[in-house]
């Protein structure tokens, strides 16, 4: 188990943080993904916040952790990396983010002008970036040495026309303040189109 290859990805949201880990093996000519462990801390910051972990039999486990321990989003990720200590050193991290506005069409590896990008779109989800970049410089920190990789929501919609994507507004709003449609749950719509398109026409084509 140890020697297993495995992939972790984290979602953060305003209340809540789930993660998976996965191993990865490969099946022909393609890498599959198998769930190894699901994490869930729900209603961050709340009397009710729980920490639950479901394995790869869907059976569940409560963490007992001190109401402290779940008090805000960085307790709740010390907590989070306190377990997955005892887990394979992941080969990647992927991490969704909500907003990345216009600038990212395809998941992207980390650096510094991408984290900054998201510190900037926060304006456009202030309940969702800012969670999720505390995630993400959390999780550098604790895998320096790890790949990570920021998928967004919004780079599923990124070849929106400029007629579906623009209101009927003075373009002053537009060009200042990024008010424009932007799509949401991207991550999702991607992963069902390529499933629906293989399934009905063979290929790898992602649907858009």
């Amino acid at each position: 188990k140890k020697n297993m290859k495995s992939a972790l990805v984290f979602n953060v949201n305003m209340s809540s943080i789930v993660y998976v880990l996965y191993d990865l093996e490969w099946v022909g000519e393609e890498i599959v993904a198998k769930k190894r462990i699901l994490g869930i801390v729900e209603d961050i910051g709340k009397k009710n916040a729980e920490y639950v972990l479901i394995n790869r039999d869907e059976k569940r486990q409560i963490v007992n952790e001190p109401p402290e321990a779940l008090s805000d989003h960085a307790s709740a990720f010390d907590a989070i990396l306190e377990r997955l200590k005892n887990e394979s050193m992941p080969v990647v991290i992927g991490h969704r983010i909500v907003h990345g506005g216009n600038a990212f069409s395809a998941p992207v590896l980390v650096d510094d002008r991408v984290i900054q990008a998201i510190h900037e779109f926060a304006s456009l989800a202030p309940q969702h970036n800012p969670p999720a970049l505390l995630g993400l410089r959390t999780a550098i920190g604790a895998y320096p040495q790890v790949k990570h990789v920021a998928c967004f929501d919004t780079a599923f919609h990124t070849n929106l026309a400029p007629e579906h994507f623009r209101y009927a507004i003075p373009t002053e709003l537009y060009s200042t303040h990024n008010i424009r449609r932007y799509g949401f749950h991207g991550c999702g719509y991607a992963c069902v189109t390529e499933k629906v398109t293989k399934r009905l026409f063979g290929g790898d084509d992602t649907g858009r």
